[in-house]
């Protein structure tokens, strides 16, 4: 009886042009009342967060932000957002970032950027090898990245291969 009533109650809103009322209250009872707002659930929590987060990054408070990554990102291990601040803090204090990279990538690996900065943390860490693969895999998805191809160009120099960084340097 409920279900009936509830479904003659989103055919009249609908036949009321109150399509909107309609379409939320068919989410809500399909459990998916997150999306009513557009929003995945505890996606405003994480916006806060991050917000939060950004303010310490600009009080050069970064053990603090690094602390506080650590204990959302086991809440919500696949917020992108926060394992790219974590690799950013990690190189702000001068520490291995190459975990939070790496995990920032499995988020986002069709990302040429992602892969870019991947590079970048390899490279920091003394990894040259694979960091030129990194680079190589950004041009892959994005032929035309400038900023790759000059990072691969510097890697290549640095592991003796000059002749093959100026080829990337053109």
């Amino acid at each position: 009886l409920f279900r009936s009533q509830f479904h003659l109650g989103l055919a009249q809103e609908w036949q009321r042009g109150q399509h909107t009322l309609a379409l939320q209250a068919l989410l809500t009872s399909w459990g998916l009342s997150e999306l009513v707002n557009g929003q995945p659930a505890g996606a405003q929590a994480l916006q806060t967060e991050e917000t939060a987060l950004l303010a310490l990054f600009e009080q050069a408070k970064y053990t603090e932000m690094q602390q506080r990554l650590h204990e959302v990102l086991q809440q919500t291990p696949d917020w992108l957002n926060g394992w790219k601040m974590l690799s950013d803090v990690c190189m702000m204090l001068k520490q291995d970032a190459r975990e939070p990279a790496a995990r920032a990538l499995a988020l986002n690996n069709h990302d040429p950027e992602e892969h870019c900065y991947y590079g970048l943390v390899l490279k920091a860490q003394g990894e040259l090898s694979a960091a030129a693969r990194a680079f190589e895999q950004a041009i892959a998805l994005k032929p035309d990245y400038a900023a790759a191809y000059n990072n691969l160009g510097i890697v290549l120099k640095d592991l003796g291969e000059v002749d093959a960084a100026i080829s990337h340097f053109k």
